[in-house]
């Protein structure tokens, strides 16, 4: 009986082969980032958020040209940011790219004043004032 499903061993093109394991091509991230990241224009810039992995909200929003979004380990990132990396893990999201910085600039303050992410220095100066 044939329930549209696939069967385990069935080697008649309606499952995989007896004995196979299910395989996924290892690109690796370094490949995902070099892909996306050589996409880019030359000097262009980029809009991107910093997600947290748990809860899926946005935790910052920024500019950058190059690897900028991915580096983690920079002394240019302010102590709030640094401080939550230490106990959070966040993914990376390009928002836009292919930008003049000024472009970049304007679209990243719009979204910092409308999403008010929780690491960003202009959203937390803004809540003081």
């Amino acid at each position: 009986m044939n329930t549209g499903k696939f069967q385990k061993g069935n080697t008649k093109g309606k499952g995989r082969p007896k004995g196979s394991i299910n395989k996924v091509k290892n690109i690796g991230l370094k490949t995902i980032y070099e892909d996306l990241v050589g996409s880019f224009k030359s000097g262009s810039s980029y809009v991107y958020y910093h997600v947290d992995i748990k809860t899926d909200e946005v935790v910052y929003i920024g500019k950058g040209i190059n690897n900028r979004a991915w580096d983690f380990n920079s002394s240019s990132r302010n102590k709030q940011w640094s401080d939550y990396l230490l106990i959070n893990k966040v993914k990376v999201r390009i928002v836009t790219a292919n930008l003049s910085d000024l472009e970049a600039l304007a679209i990243e303050r719009a979204l910092i004043e409308t999403v008010k992410p929780i690491l960003n220095k202009q959203h937390i100066i803004d809540n003081n004032n």
